[in-house]
């Protein structure tokens, strides 16, 4: 699910919230214990809160009974390059129309090759979107990403961001450049616990 070039301009930097394991950036918060997110293929995420400590790793359970670990609700956990994400996302939060920030994470393949992301991530605005026949409140967020190793691509998704359920519940991608065969995608259905 989880699921970034140069688009932002002026993108913040982190301000020490969040930015190391234990803590979690001002305005961050785990979707709701007891949130579903559900897909139309099967797929399905049941919310548990945040990791025990580490208020910046939301815990679910999937449908087929693993457990999903995931940094700023996005990036699944363990990762490469985890210190970098971190910083980069945190600076990220609170979320508010023209929140913004970039930052450069490498990951190594499995033959020892270093492959560079360079990730922007930017709130639009605030806005509405039909999930499962719902009209729910969304912020629209764009991550543009550019990774040069790999035949030079670079790709922008805009996501929606639900702000009851504290989660992304749908993506849409635009290839400037390169290949990326991702489906566009939207949850089938969510469900917070009032």
């Amino acid at each position: 699910m989880a699921v970034t070039a140069a688009l932002l301009a002026g993108c913040a930097a982190p301000d020490g919230g969040g930015t190391q394991a234990g803590a979690a950036p001002p305005g961050f918060a785990c979707p709701p214990t007891g949130t579903v997110i559900a897909f139309a293929d099967g797929r399905r995420l049941t919310y548990g809160g945040a990791a025990t400590g580490d208020p910046f790793v939301c815990e679910a359970r999937r449908a087929d009974g693993g457990t999903a670990r995931m940094l700023a609700n996005h990036f699944e956990v363990p990762l490469q390059d985890e210190a970098n994400i971190r910083r980069g996302m945190a600076a990220l939060f609170p979320l508010r129309s023209g929140s913004s920030t970039s930052f450069v994470r490498d990951r190594r393949t499995a033959d020892g090759a270093l492959v560079r992301f360079s990730e922007s991530w930017r709130v639009l605005r605030e806005g509405s979107a039909e999930i499962g026949g719902v009209t729910r409140s969304v912020l629209l967020i764009e991550h543009a990403e550019e990774i040069p190793q790999i035949g030079g691509y670079s790709g922008v998704w805009t996501y929606l961001y639900d702000t009851e359920a504290r989660a992304i519940v749908g993506g849409d991608l635009r290839v400037i450049r390169g290949v990326n065969r991702a489906p566009n995608w939207r949850a089938a259905s969510v469900s917070v616990p009032r």
